[in-house]
């Protein structure tokens, strides 16, 4: 459907309200990707603070230009949510001091993203976590269309993102047969999948422990959606979390990530 400033303002309600958002787009590959993210609001449009060590996600993300968002998950979402797809333009915007951060988003991270409370939740924290404060804001610009889509609320429903006239959609879907090499698709909204025509597409679905996030696992299919199924070519993640990291994990997840911010921001223009 076409957008109305109403769509603009649904899109954002909806966005302060979840704690993750499922985004998609194309990659320079030609490939649809899809990562689960942090949806934060300035002003009254959906941003995401990518830390530094997502310097490679951010660079996609500004090269691809548009995105399809979706907001499907309500674990963790504030009262009030809703379900709600739209398709917007993108753009990044360095802030390699963090201070845009601390000033507009650092809050809504706090209460959405309960990892992030370990390393920047106090003054003390955010001195000696001093590398994740600096941020690569990828905020929505125009949003070209918003759309219904069905509550995800289980291990097989997924978000189906295409790539059609140049752009990506997106939608919620009831999958069958996950491991077919044609899997066989189903609305939550009642669209028809064979509408959409050919068109390079992929499967995306993540999950996570509550309320911590402690652990997530993510589980994706690529292919060519053809008939309202997806010719698979390539698969990857695991449908299932697995059990809270280890002593020895927590450090060294932390050290990478210390390691990757600092190596991006080095590396950032």
């Amino acid at each position: 459907m076409t957008s109305t400033g109403a769509d603009a303002a649904a899109l954002a309600r909806s966005a302060a309200r979840a704690a993750l958002a499922e985004v998609a787009w194309r990659a320079p590959d030609g490939r649809v990707r899809c990562e689960a993210l942090t949806p934060l609001v300035a002003g009254d449009r959906p941003v995401f603070a990518l830390p530094y060590a997502r310097l490679g996600l951010a660079s996609e993300l500004e090269a691809a230009g548009a995105a399809a968002i979706v907001l499907s998950d309500s674990r963790l979402a504030r009262r009030g949510w809703t379900p709600l797809g739209a398709t917007v333009s993108l753009s990044v915007t360095a802030d390699p001091q963090g201070e845009r951060f601390a000033d507009e988003l650092m809050d809504q991270e706090l209460r959405k993203h309960p990892p992030s409370r370990a390393l920047i939740d106090s003054l003390l924290l955010r001195r000696e976590h001093w590398w994740y404060l600096p941020r690569l804001l990828v905020e929505t610009g125009r949003v070209a269309r918003v759309r219904p889509v069905g509550r995800r609320s289980g291990p097989d429903e997924a978000v189906l993102a295409y790539a059609t006239g140049g752009t990506v959609d997106a939608d919620t879907v009831a999958v069958r047969d996950w491991d077919e090499p044609r899997v066989r698709l189903r609305s939550l909204a009642g669209r028809d999948p064979d509408a959409v025509g050919e068109a390079p597409a992929t499967l995306f679905s993540h999950d996570f422990t509550v309320p911590d996030l402690d652990a997530r696992s993510v589980r994706f299919a690529e292919g060519r959606l053809v008939g309202g199924r997806l010719h698979v070519e390539r698969r990857g993640g695991r449908p299932l979390v697995g059990g809270p990291p280890g002593l020895l994990a927590r450090l060294r997840a932390l050290r990478d990530l210390r390691r990757a911010c600092v190596r991006g921001l080095g590396s950032a223009p």
